[in-house]
């Protein structure tokens, strides 16, 4: 068979597993894992409400339509006096929620407009944008300059943001409790996607044989070892623990897991995937193919036919 086709089977079958595993990752992160943790863990609700309250109080954040803590984009920008953005998001951090809070062992940090114009409007710089209206009223909240546009003001303001963001999460309480919840969120995901691959990886392909997949199975494309024998199960179990590493990293890094995964497919002898080196596998058209369990059985097989045709 043309090896091209060969791979785009193989592709078309290794994407289509990808998202059935996905789809019931989700579903199974949804509807087990997750209560499960929330049942085992007792401070993980506790937790992630009091990290959303945290969240709502600093400014930087806002409850959307969807009642989903978010964060304002690029775009978030408005000059309309009636809309709040996230440039009034930056003064409402500094002065409304870092105002005497203790983000090292020194002393709370104290607010004020002097503060607030020389520090992070910059007013003292000669290419600052804002101004002013007496030089000698550093306690008056300076104002943009007649030549600043609104396209200066909206990338200003939005790195002032992202500032005031990377402060935050120096913040103590709320480094303490993002850190704890992202290590539940992490251990969440890697039982989430060990169980959805164990199923689907291990039990199906001992299940249907040849260390065929669900989609393996559907484009007729088995799974042997290097030799092209049956796998065993300690092949098999190699194989899984590459393709638990692959979903690992897909979690993280999506486009740049695939993109690695398929190049050392496409570019290696016999187009095998990381996991097809680390467990000494290969993946071949399953049609009209005999498989056998080792060499001794080839051998006999082949003696077997030989002696059939002397016969005959």
């Amino acid at each position: 068979m043309n090896a091209k086709l060969d791979l785009l089977r193989r592709t078309f079958a290794s994407l289509l597993d990808i998202v059935i595993v996905f789809i019931s990752g989700f579903i199974v992160l949804t509807t087990v894992v997750t209560p499960f943790y929330s049942f085992a863990v007792p401070e993980f609700l506790p937790n992630q409400e009091s990290f959303r309250t945290l969240q709502l109080e600093s400014y930087i954040y806002y409850e959307d339509e969807n009642e989903l803590i978010t964060s304002y984009d690029f775009d978030s920008y408005s000059i309309a006096v009636d809309q709040y953005d996230y440039s009034e998001a930056v003064y409402d951090y500094y002065a409304l929620f870092k105002n005497g809070k203790i983000f090292d062992e020194s002393s709370p940090f104290v607010f004020s407009v002097t503060w607030f114009n020389q520090t992070i409007l910059n007013v003292a710089d000669i290419n600052s944008l804002f101004e002013l209206n007496a030089l000698s009223e550093l306690e008056v909240l300076a104002t943009a300059k007649t030549s600043a546009t609104e396209s200066q003001l909206k990338e200003f303001y939005y790195q002032a943001y992202e500032d005031a963001n990377n402060d935050l999460a120096l913040y103590p309480p709320f480094r303490e409790l993002r850190d704890a919840l992202n290590w539940i969120i992490i251990q969440i995901l890697l039982l989430s996607i060990t169980l959805v691959v164990g199923v689907f990886y291990f039990f199906i392909p001992l299940w249907l044989g040849n260390g065929q997949t669900l989609m393996k199975r559907l484009f007729k494309i088995v799974v042997v070892s290097k030799q092209g024998f049956r796998l065993t199960r300690s092949e098999l179990v190699l194989r899984v623990i590459g393709t638990w590493i692959s979903f690992v990293a897909l979690a993280f890094s999506l486009e740049g897991t695939l993109l690695v995964v398929y190049a050392v497919m496409v570019f290696t002898p016999l187009n095998r995937a990381p996991h097809d080196f680390l467990a000494m596998t290969r993946v071949m058209d399953g049609r009209n193919l005999i498989i056998f369990n080792n060499q001794q059985d080839k051998e006999a097989f082949e003696k077997k036919i030989n002696v059939v045709e002397v016969k005959s």
